[in-house]
């Protein structure tokens, strides 16, 4: 079992935190703040800063996905949110904070890179709010001696038009199956659509005034559409020898009530489920529980807006980030920061002999 331990203040400007990754070693972390472009590096032992990938050197805009290597970082970021996103990868033990490596997501209508797991010799990586496209997967071979990555060897677009967007992804301990949560936007009534647009209103005024409002109704963008088959859950899929995913999920897990199951960590048996919705992490073992109906532990202490999930290697941390936003009936308004603010990364213990 897990318990509160601490917390990892953001000093800097008010960001959302979408990923954290520990070094495989478990000497590190990193995570990327979305709002400030950077990525930054902890110390897993004190939780001190070491250092910050950050601009003009690092070239970043709304970093989201992350993983981290024995020698690398890879980051994906999206530079125009009409646009493809890219990947870009920074040497661990360089002085400097240019990419080794670039690349431009080569599937045209894909966007936001969510999540990525590591699998050997390649990695995959989830995209969200896609152009007509509620999600898809992508497998990569990478070089960890030179930084390159070369593919993709394998696409999973439209299989998520049945499922929701795609989100978090895992591998499971010892197989070649990974894990994905997928998950939809929750649909109001008029009426509920009335209050939020309300509530939003009320935010902006409180925290940049009129002229905040003004801007806001004059730059208004499109939403994402809502798949009508969309659901909220998690799905496994194979992955074979040459990077292929398999077509079809080998298992799809449907959650009734509304949630948002945003991210999943997996330690062992042990899988953790982020529900941003819900303010809470879902800890299940999945030994006892495959379809993962009846957590062993749910935590919501200092949590709002949980989103990222990671363990350390050895299973002894759970680091949670929040995103530390205003949400009403289960929605989120994404442009406006609790007061006192509350984006920040949580610190779970494991007890002696647990976790």
């Amino acid at each position: 079992m897990y318990s509160f331990t601490g917390v990892i203040d953001n000093n800097g400007a008010a960001s959302q935190i979408p990923e954290i990754a520990f070094h495989p070693d478990g000497a590190l972390f990193a995570a990327t703040f979305l709002d400030c472009n950077s990525v930054k590096l902890f110390s897993a032992d004190t939780h001190t800063l070491l250092r910050t990938i950050g601009n003009p050197e690092a070239g970043l805009a709304r970093p989201h996905a992350l993983l981290v290597t024995n020698n690398h970082l890879i980051v994906s970021h999206q530079p125009h949110r009409d646009q493809p996103s890219f990947l870009n990868v920074y040497r661990l033990d360089s002085d400097t904070a240019v990419p080794v490596f670039t690349l431009r997501t080569p599937i045209e209508n894909l966007r936001e890179g969510h999540s990525i797991v590591r699998l050997g010799e390649r990695f995959v990586i989830t995209h969200c709010e896609n152009r007509d496209a509620a999600g898809a997967m992508l497998a990569y071979r990478f070089n960890d001696d030179t930084g390159q990555i070369t593919g993709p060897d394998s696409h999973h677009e439209r299989v998520f038009d049945e499922l929701g967007y795609a989100k978090g992804i895992a591998r499971i301990a010892d197989s070649n199956e990974i894990i994905v949560t997928f998950n939809k936007e929750k649909q109001l009534t008029l009426r509920e659509k009335l209050q939020f647009n309300l509530f939003k209103t009320r935010n902006l005024i409180e925290q940049q005034g009129v002229r905040g409002l003004l801007d806001k109704l004059l730059h208004r963008g499109a939403g994402m559409n809502t798949p009508a088959a969309a659901h909220n859950g998690v799905a496994t899929f194979g992955i074979d020898t040459d990077g292929r995913l398999s077509e079809a999920p080998t298992r799809v897990i449907l959650r009734a009530a509304f949630c948002r199951l945003e991210n999943v960590a997996i330690h062992g048996n042990l899988v953790a489920l982020s529900d941003t919705v819900n303010n809470q992490v879902l800890l299940y073992n999945r030994s006892v529980d495959p379809d993962l109906n009846n957590p062993v532990q749910t935590l919501s202490e200092q949590l709002c807006v949980p989103h990222a999930v990671a363990f350390s290697p050895d299973g002894k941390t759970l680091l949670v980030s929040n995103f530390g936003l205003r949400m009403q009936n289960q929605v989120i308004h994404w442009k406006s920061h609790t007061r006192p603010r509350r984006d920040n990364i949580v610190v779970f213990t494991a007890a002696v002999g647990g976790g």
